[in-house]
């Protein structure tokens, strides 16, 4: 039953919360990401930034969108006023790409667990769309982390010929 009629529904605690954390996480990433852009020196790496500032700005102001349509306050964010990009340099570009990185996992951890939570269609597309984007920043900052020789992959087990079976503990 897809439509408009869940604009008469109220958003559910859970729903609010969700979208009280992503506001402000996407506004702290926001002010970060701005401090990363004005300090990267590779372009590959600033083009990344630029895509994750872009999904981090979409989203705050779609959860604006949802607080003001509620009448509810929209939170008191991060700003501009809680980062100084004029600040030395104080991180590699390759730690800024490892930090894109891990963001893109929470991402995808946070997202997946709103979209099982949230009922109101508009919320549960609003966090589809999360994933997706998430997914896509994932892939980007893996596929450069690989390229540059930086990517940690997770150990390696060794095949076994045949199954075993534990006999004995300790």
């Amino acid at each position: 039953m897809r439509g408009r009629h869940w604009m008469s529904i109220h958003l559910t605690a859970s729903e609010k919360s969700y979208l009280w954390v992503n506001y402000m996480v996407d506004s702290m990433a926001i002010c970060v990401i701005k401090y990363f852009i004005e300090k990267c020196e590779e372009k590959e790496i600033e083009e990344i930034l630029k895509y994750a500032l872009d999904l981090s700005q979409l989203h705050t102001n779609k959860c604006t969108e949802f607080f003001t349509n509620e009448k509810i306050p929209v939170p008191i964010g991060f700003t501009e006023e809680d980062v100084n990009v004029s600040a030395p340099r104080l991180f590699s570009d390759e730690f800024m790409l490892f930090y894109l990185h891990q963001v893109a996992n929470l991402g995808l951890s946070y997202y997946s667990k709103a979209l099982s939570m949230v009922a109101r269609e508009d919320v549960h597309d609003f966090y589809k769309e999360c994933i997706t984007s998430s997914t896509e920043l994932n892939s980007r900052t893996k596929e450069l982390l690989l390229k540059k020789g930086l990517y940690i992959r997770p150990p390696y087990i060794p095949d076994q010929d045949q199954p075993e079976m534990i006999e004995e503990i300790g």
